[in-house]
Parts: C-alpha cells; sequence; structure tokens
C-alpha cells in the first residue's frame, strides 16, 4: 500500500519563506540596495547641479542684457554731443537762440531720459575773463559771473546749458576746471580727442531734495582747420566742450525703468566697491541688505565708460530665487528610494524561488534522462537524418546523421525552427503548411514518402534531399518525425545546370539595368568592329532595334561616309590608345547634338578583343558657355563704357592755367568708380576747380559723374550767374547741387570739393562737402587744412554749407585727392591713412606739381605692394605763382 501525503496549510511563516523573505537578506541583495542608493545620489547631486547651472546661466544672461542696456544708452548719449559739436564746426560760434533750438528739437526728456541738460563750456584765458563776463552779460544776463571766483590759469565757464531751468540755473558760469574729477575728465578728453566721463560727483545743479549722485560726459571741440594730430597740436585747438551732466539715479531709470525684477544692482565708480564710490543702489536692493541674508548668486561685471571703469555688482533676490525649480532633483532622490527598495524586495523573492525550482528539477531528472538514453541509441546508429519536430515548428531532437548532413551541432539544431534546414522555397511556406495541417487535418507532405526538396547546410550551401514525414500525437502534443536522405550526387549535374543559366540570366539583366540607366550611349565592338552591346540610348541614336545592331559591322551600320568620321579614332583604340573627343551628333531623327565620346580598348596593346565607347550629351554644357562668355563679353563692354565716360572727364592740358600750375595722376580700380575733377576757366581773373567721388562702382556711378560734370561746365550755367557774368560763389554752387542731384532721384551721394580762385589778388574762396579735406602747404612750411563747408551732396536734408577762404601767396601748393588714396591697402590690410600722406605732401616744399605728384604715387606704390586699388585714386596738385 502506497503512502499519502498530503499538504500541510501554510502559515504566516511559511508565506514569508515562499516569499524569499524569511531568512536574512543575502549579499548580493544588501550590495544591489547600496549601489541603487549610490546612483541615487549621483542622479540627484547631478539633477541638483544642472538646476543650479540653469539658474546661473539665466542670471548670468540677465545682468549681460542689462550691461549692455548701459552701454547702449550711453553710446545714444554721445550721438547728442557729437551733433551738437557738428553744429559748432558747421556754424562756426551758434547763437544761444541757435543752441537752444538744437537741444529742443532732441526732446532729451523723452528720447535720452537721465540726462540734466546738453551745454557747452568755453576756454577763457585770465587776460578775456572781463571782456567774455561783459559779453554774456550785455545778453540779457547781467549778475553772470564765471564762478567760483579767484585767479586760476585758465577758466572753462558753462556757457549753454539748456533746458535753462531752475537747476541748470545754477550750474551757469560754473568753471569746471576748478574742481579736480571733473578737470582729470576734461584733460583727459582734449588729449586724446575722444568723449571723456568723470568720476562720481555731486552735480551743482542739486538742490537739498533728492540728491543723487552723478557724472558729467565731455566731448572736446577744437578750432576748424586747425591740424590735431599730436597732443601739443590738440591742446593748442581746444576751444571748449560740448558735455552733459547725469543725475545716476535718473539715468538708470531711463535704462531700467522703475523696477528689476529679481535682481539688486549696484553701481560703484571705479573698480573697488566701496560705499564712497557708490554710484547707483537699485530700490529692492535694500530689502536684501536689511534681511542679512546671502543671496543664491552675485556677479560683478565691470564697464568702461568713456575712460572710466564702472564695476556692476548684481545679487539674485528672493523673487528671482522663487523661480528656481527643485522638484526634479527632490524627485529623483524619492523615486531612487523607492526603486531601490522595490527592487531589493523582488531580487530576494526570485531567489527564494530559484531553490525550489531547482530542487523540483532535479527530481525529475533521473527519469527524463533514461527515456533519452534509450532514444538516443536508435537515432544514432541510424544512417539517414532523424528529426523529431513540435507543432510549433520546432526540433525536438536530432540524430548524428542530422548533424552530419547539415553540418550543425546538435545543440544547435535542437529548440530551433526545422524551416533552418530548408532552402526557398520551401523555408518560407513551412510553417503555412503545418499551421493549415494543425487547424484543418490536410496534410502537404505528411505520409507521401519519397518526396524530393531542397535543404540548408549551414555554411549556406543547398543539399538536396529525400524527406518522409510521419505524425504522432503523445501527451496531447502534435509530434513530427522527419526521416531525410542525402541524394546531393543525382541532383549535382541538374543544379549545375540551373546555376549557371541563373547567373547568366542575372548578369545580362544587371548589365542592361546599368547601362541603360547611365546618362548617355553605351555599347561594345569586337576587334572586327562587329557590334557586341548597345543599350537603349545607342539604339535610339542609330535608329534600330537590339536584334538588328548586334553582329553587324560598324561601317555597315553607319554608312561609309559617316563611318569615315570616326575612322581615325577607332584605328587609334584598336591600337591600344583610348581616344577622347568631341563630336556634333545627328540621330536617327535628324537632331544636332553635342556630344563627348571616349573609346576605351578591351586587351593590352598587344592584344586589343575590341573596344569600348561611352557618349555623353554635352549640348547643355555648351549652351551654358556660351551665355557665359556672351555675359563676360557684355560685362566688360560695360567696364570699357564706364571707363571711357571716366576718361573724357578729366582736365585737359592747357587748361585754364593763368597764376597756377597744375597736374594730376588717375589710377581706377578694376570696378571703375564715380572720381571725376576738373579745372574751370571763369573769367579772365577767376579759376574754378573742383573734385567729386560718387558712391559706388561701374556704370551707374559713371553716368552720374556726367550728370555732375555737364552742370559743372561752363554750358550748365551752374557755376556762372547768367545775369552779373561773375564766378557763383562755391557754397552757392554747393548748394545746388544738393537740390539737382536728391538721393531720392538718383540713389546715389558724392562728395565734393570747390574752389574758386582770383589770380589777381590771390584770394582763395572754397567749400568742402564731407570731402577728404585738401592739404594747403604754404611755401614758408606750413599747414592748413581746408574743411569749412558741410554735409556730403545728395543727402537731402535742406543742407547749408559754409564758405571758406584763404589768402595765397607765391609757391603754395594746394594737395585735393579722394578717399581712394588714404583707403589704400596694404597685403596685410594696413590702409595708407591720412597722416602719412601729411607726411609725405610736407616735405614738398618748393616742388613742382609733377614732381610732387610722382613722389606722393610712388609712396602709394611701395605701400601697396602689389596690391590692386578697391576704389579709383585721384590727386590733384595746384602750384601757386604770382602775376
Amino acid at each position: 500500500m502506497a503512502d499519502r501525503i498530503e499538504s500541510a496549510p501554510r502559515t504566516q511563516g511559511d508565506a514569508r519563506t515562499w516569499l524569499g523573505l524569511g531568512s536574512r537578506p543575502s549579499p548580493l541583495v544588501l550590495g544591489l540596495i547600496l549601489l541603487c542608493l549610490i546612483l541615487t545620489a549621483i542622479g540627484w547631486h547631478n539633477a541638483s547641479t544642472l538646476t543650479d547651472t540653469l539658474a546661473r546661466a539665466r542670471f548670468s544672461g540677465r545682468t549681460k542684457e542689462i550691461s549692455l542696456a548701459i552701454e547702449d544708452r550711453l553710446s545714444t548719449y554721445e550721438m547728442a554731443l557729437r551733433g551738437g559739436r557738428a553744429m559748432f564746426a558747421a556754424l562756426g560760434q551758434p547763437s544761444r537762440a541757435q543752441w537752444r533750438g538744437y537741444v529742443a528739437k532732441l526732446n532729451i526728456a523723452q528720447h535720452y531720459p537721465g540726462i540734466q541738460g546738453i551745454g557747452y563750456t568755453i576756454l577763457v584765458p585770465p587776460s578775456d575773463l572781463r571782456r567774455h563776463e561783459k559779453t554774456v552779460r550785455a545778453e540779457g544776463f547781467p549778475e553772470y559771473a564765471v564762478h567760483p571766483p579767484g585767479r586760476r590759469d585758465i577758466y572753462t565757464a558753462i556757457l549753454y546749458l539748456e533746458p535753462f531751468d531752475t537747476r541748470n540755473q545754477k550750474a551757469f558760469g560754473y568753471d569746471m576746471f576748478s574742481e579736480p574729477v571733473r578737470r582729470t575728465a576734461m584733460e583727459r578728453a582734449r588729449d586724446t580727442g575722444d568723449p571723456a566721463a568723470t568720476g562720481r560727483v555731486t552735480l551743482v545743479q542739486e538742490t537739498d531734495a533728492d540728491v543723487q549722485a552723478g557724472f558729467l560726459l565731455y566731448m572736446p571741440h577744437y578750432e576748424p582747420g586747425v591740424p590735431v594730430f599730436t597732443v601739443e597740436e590738440r591742446r593748442a585747438a581746444l576751444r571748449g566742450y560740448v558735455y552733459s551732466p547725469f543725475r545716476v539715479n535718473d539715468f538708470m531709470r531711463g535704462v531700467l525703468g522703475k523696477t528689476l525684477p529679481g535682481l539688486g544692482l549696484e553701481i560703484y565708480d571705479g573698480s573697488a566697491a566701496t560705499e564712497d564710490a557708490l554710484l547707483f543702489r537699485s530700490e529692492n536692493h535694500g530689502s536684501l541688505r536689511d534681511s542679512g541674508r546671502t543671496p543664491m548668486f552675485e556677479l560683478r561685471r565691470e564697464v568702461m565708460t568713456y575712460g572710466r571703469p564702472w564695476t556692476l555688482v548684481f545679487r539674485s533676490l528672493p523673487e528671482f530665487e522663487a523661480t528656481v525649480d527643485r522638484s526634479v532633483p527632490r524627485m529623483v532622490l524619492a523615486g531612487g528610494i523607492c526603486i531601490s527598495l522595490l527592487l531589493a524586495l523582488f531580487v530576494q523573492s526570485l531567489l527564494g524561488t530559484r531553490a525550489r525550482a531547482l530542487s523540483l528539477a532535479e527530481a525529475m531528472t533521473f527519469e527524463l534522462r533514461e527515456s533519452e538514453a534509450r532514444l538516443a541509441a536508435v537515432l544514432e546508429n541510424a544512417v539517414d537524418a532523424i528529426f523529431t519536430v513540435g507543432g510549433d515548428g520546432l526540433i525536438r531532437s536530432a540524430n548524428a546523421a542530422a548533424c552530419r548532413i547539415f553540418g550543425y551541432a546538435q545543440e544547435e539544431l535542437v529548440g530551433r525552427n526545422v524551416s533552418l534546414l530548408m532552402a526557398e522555397p520551401f523555408r518560407s511556406q513551412h510553417d503555412g503548411y503545418l499551421a493549415r495541417y494543425l487547424r484543418t487535418g490536410e496534410p502537404h507532405v505528411l505520409g507521401k514518402g519519397g518526396r524530393e526538396v531542397q535543404g540548408l547546410r549551414k555554411d549556406g550551401s543547398s543539399i538536396p534531399l529525400e524527406l518522409t514525414v510521419g505524425g504522432m500525437v503523445i501527451g496531447g502534443e502534435n509530434l513530427f518525425t522527419g526521416i531525410v536522405r542525402d541524394v546531393s550526387e543525382r541532383a549535382q549535374a541538374r543544379q549545375k545546370l540551373e546555376q549557371a543559366n541563373a547567373a547568366l540570366a542575372k548578369n545580362e539583366q544587371f548589365l542592361k539595368s546599368i547601362t541603360n540607366n547611365i546618362p548617355g550611349m553605351v555599347g561594345y565592338w569586337n576587334a572586327d568592329l562587329s557590334c557586341g552591346f548597345a543599350n537603349d540610348a545607342y539604339l535610339l541614336w542609330i535608329g534600330k532595334p537590339l536584334h538588328e545592331v548586334i553582329g553587324k559591322s560598324l561601317p555597315d551600320l553607319l554608312g561609309p561616309e559617316a563611318f569615315s568620321q570616326y575612322e581615325r579614332q577607332v584605328r587609334g583604340v584598336l591600337r591600344g590608345e583610348p581616344q577622347h573627343f568631341e563630336r556634333e551628333l545627328v540621330n536617327a531623327d535628324g537632331d544636332h547634338r553635342h556630344a563627348l565620346a571616349h573609346y576605351i580598348p578591351d586587351g593590352e596593346p598587344s592584344d586589343v578583343r575590341g573596344f569600348f565607347v561611352l557618349v555623353n550629351d554635352i549640348t547643355e554644357l555648351k549652351r551654358a558657355q556660351v551665355q557665359l562668355e556672351e555675359r563676360q563679353q557684355r560685362l566688360q563692354a560695360d567696364l570699357e563704357a564706364a571707363a571711357e565716360i571716366q576718361r573724357s572727364l578729366l582736365p585737359k592740358e592747357g587748361t585754364c592755367s593763368l597764376g597756377l600750375e597744375w597736374d594730376y595722376r588717375f589710377m581706377p580700380s578694376a570696378t571703375i568708380g564715380g572720381d571725376i575733377f576738373n579745372v574751370v576757366c571763369l573769367g579772365p581773373q577767376h579759376t574754378g576747380l573742383y573734385m567729386v567721388d560718387v558712391s559706388g562702382h561701374g556704370v551707374p556711378a559713371a553716368l552720374v559723374s556726367v550728370s555732375v560734370a555737364q552742370e559743372l561746365s561752363l554750358a550748365g550755367n551752374m557755376l556762372m550767374d547768367t545775369l552779373t557774368q561773375q564766378p557763383r560763389s562755391p557754397e552757392t554752387v554747393l548748394r545746388l547741387l544738393d537740390e539737382a542731384f536728391p538721393i531720392e532721384r538718383f540713389d546715389k551721394f558724392f562728395s565734393m570739393f570747390y574752389m574758386v580762385y582770383e589770380t589777381r589778388g590771390g584770394m582763395l574762396a572754397y567749400c568742402n562737402a564731407g570731402h577728404p579735406a585738401p592739404m594747403l602747404l604754404r611755401s614758408d612750411g606750413r599747414t592748413e587744412l581746408l574743411e569749412d563747408g558741410g554735409t556730403l551732396v545728395g543727402m537731402g536734408m535742406g543742407n547749408t554749407y559754409a564758405l571758406g577762404r584763404a589768402v595765397i601767396g607765391d609757391g603754395d601748393l594746394l594737395l585735393i585727392y579722394t578717399d581712394g588714396v588714404t583707403e589704400l591697402e596694404n597685403p596685410d590690410g594696413e590702409q595708407f591713412g591720412e597722416v602719412r600722406l601729411w607726411e609725405v605732401f610736407s616735405e614738398c616744399v618748393g616742388w613742382t606739381p609733377q614732381l610732387v605728384l610722382d613722389r606722393t604715387v610712388g609712396t602709394l606704390q611701395a605701400h601697396a605692394d602689389g596690391r590692386p586699388p578697391d576704389d579709383d585714386i585721384s590727386i590733384m596738385c595746384v602750384r601757386f605763382t604770382a602775376i
């Protein structure tokens, strides 16, 4: 009688053992927990670091925006001061009403917030102090006096300051040289010629209420027409300053608005952030100081403010720090801890389950091994391959013969789908046959012995097989046995034949596919000139189908006359010499096409079996080349026309030489610019001379030059007053030209220098419209620049022009030139420059114009060192002689 053992009910302790939790955690579980916690800590640290990095980048970007806003605002104010200085250059000494009008048009309250005003301070020597005060009092300011009182080497009295409100009236007459901080900035501006800012000051305009730190910005004003190339020359030429005072709090409100969300800002004068150097502190910064807390971010930036460094200190405020998202690091930390615990619990459970499974498997293994040993004894002694296959198509067993025939080890077969051993189409159809049999019971090969199929070895080679399949059901599972016999010798001859035919067809199709898709004609001709191959494009040109071309002779296909055109190349390629040539082809439809042909020999020169023919249609390429040549010819014609126009406008020899000698050098650039110049007789006692530089290059600039030259000819009635028959004043001529050539009409503007020389009196009247200032070299070596005039001609702003005068002596030299001279670059990109030109010309006292120009052009060519000019180079030299 067999014993019966029943399972006892599980207790709570049994359940813990079943889950793998009844024993102490294994070292693997503890190590896994530790590893997961370490990875969690690393992830939390990286997430926190990334969060801080992103917040810091956003904070830094905001501070950079504010720094750039301050620099941009100061640059805008600089332009207002430059406009004021330009007003002095154009008008000489503007009146108080003109200055008031200029500042009023700027509307500084709206467009320049933070600026207290725009003023002008004049240099007053001690000897002129009383006269200066008397003059200003006579203008309606009886109480005016330069202050603070006291004797000094020089005074810089505030003469104009608009708007002339209550605050600014306190500064009227103030000597800013008397205060060291202001004087330091003024001297720096005077010596450099550039704008200069002061350090921290308290403005004279301040009242008892709302006192703010301030600074001033100075723009030096020099005597017009005087050289200012050196510090000594600039000090000697200084006449005053255009300047603006700033209240820093008002200035920063204009830059930032009333609030600075999330950021606190302090601005210090200089590189040290000390309280006595504080210029500005944002209103929201006080809350940070009162709380005593340390900000999350703090950044210092230094901004150069016209020679003075400003230190900007930015600090993050609670409202900015509140926007930093810390949720991601917290989620990483919490999620990592939870995942670590769950993973440890899961692994501990798996370890317990594995132990029970191993015990059960060990009990069943013995019987299974006995059964397998009996079956293996039968299978291993069989000559044919024997397989057992399940209903899922997977191999359950394979004998030694199966491994030998297919080249697999037994462990490589068991568990694999039996279709692994089948060649196509059997492989792709097998699973369908099997599924249909299991569903319908309709057999395909089952019970049909001796069927020939193709098998597939491990090395990929196919093998002919004779297959017999039987079926059985064991334990409710459908199983199939397959007996396979190798019949490769029987099918070897047939297989080789089929493979050879398939390879030939494949190669033919491959060659046809390639050659028919090549954009050109492809063919092969044997050494006896019979055709061995021709693609579709070749057949289309010949005008015959393939079966009428293959094997036919090339002379017969083309005809004797057409073949004679190619006979020389054919004989050359049959000698083993590749042939490449262009030829015009006419196809069967009579269409003419340009072609590039290649004859390539097949074989060594001593044994040429035939030759390949490749012909490409290059008709479109030829057409494009012709069009390109035509465009180049038109462009060259345009450039030659522009050059001829420009040459026709140059002075003619012997033109109006009374009282002066002149000569010129003209070197046009490759692109042809708009330079013109000429000498004009304006009667028996006057001679006119002009030089014009039109913007742009090529024919458009040359056409504008022609129009200007026509207006400046005597026939144009521009230079002479038709009623008085006297020369018009130079500033009048430039005003008329400005009206006649508006930029809206011609899309061009130009610089111009025009002078009228009175030959009997030695008086020179001139006007300079934005042109490089001509250089006047006196016979005693003194130098002057002829700068008086106005802005460029054609800008359409209702320009007014100032007249300049100079008394000319015998032997004085005048050098007139365009900006192509000073902007000429050497191979390193360095420009020739005005200073170098001035140095060359100043050494030419007493020289003739020809010698001066030879010396100047030689120096220019040495500087360029072979580099062609980018702009026209026009130079004219005049030597005045007594009559």
